[in-house]
């Protein structure tokens, strides 16, 4: 039988716990019904989901807007080249089409900001999986030279793309 490779992580039974950045995860089981007061998110069945909560619940922000409020995104998508500046509202079209196909599904998946200056866009999500999406979708359309780079964090990724 081949060694399984070890995992970075506190071990608790049959799983791995892995470190969570602060402000990420709350310790404590949330109380159901609760709603996030920033974007409306209602936390039910121990998810997040796109729904309407009752008139009366507790109220506390979600994971996702605990990431965009202190700017620790998990995914940072850099974008340059000419062809950007020629097609930029093409692919700020396609990166919200990307996020509002995740989104009933993946409601904590967002982004948090999109910033273009004459010579890049850079974009920033609260999911690694989000972010690697939007790349690979730019990567799908227009070609282009696309580079993931992982660090130790499982929890965060940067993709440079250009053409």
């Amino acid at each position: 039988m081949a060694k399984q490779p070890r995992q970075k992580g506190k071990r608790q039974g049959n799983f791995v716990r892995r470190n969570v950045r602060a402000g990420e995860k709350s310790r404590e089981k949330l109380t159901e019904p609760t709603v996030c007061p920033q974007c409306g998110l209602l936390y039910r069945n121990g998810r997040w989901v796109m729904e309407p909560g009752p008139a009366q619940c507790n109220e506390q922000l979600c994971p996702a807007c605990v990431k965009a409020n202190n700017e620790d995104p998990a995914g940072i998508i850099t974008l340059t080249g000419d062809f950007l500046t020629k097609h930029e509202n093409e692919i700020i079209n396609l990166v919200e089409n990307v996020e509002s196909r995740g989104r009933m599904e993946h409601p904590l998946a967002r982004i948090i900001e999109t910033e273009s200056s004459a010579e890049s866009m850079v974009i920033t999500t609260t999911d690694t999986h989000l972010a690697r999406a939007i790349g690979a979708a730019i990567h799908d359309a227009y070609d282009g030279e696309i580079d993931y780079q992982h660090t130790d964090d499982p929890d965060f990724v940067r993709i440079t793309w250009q053409r």
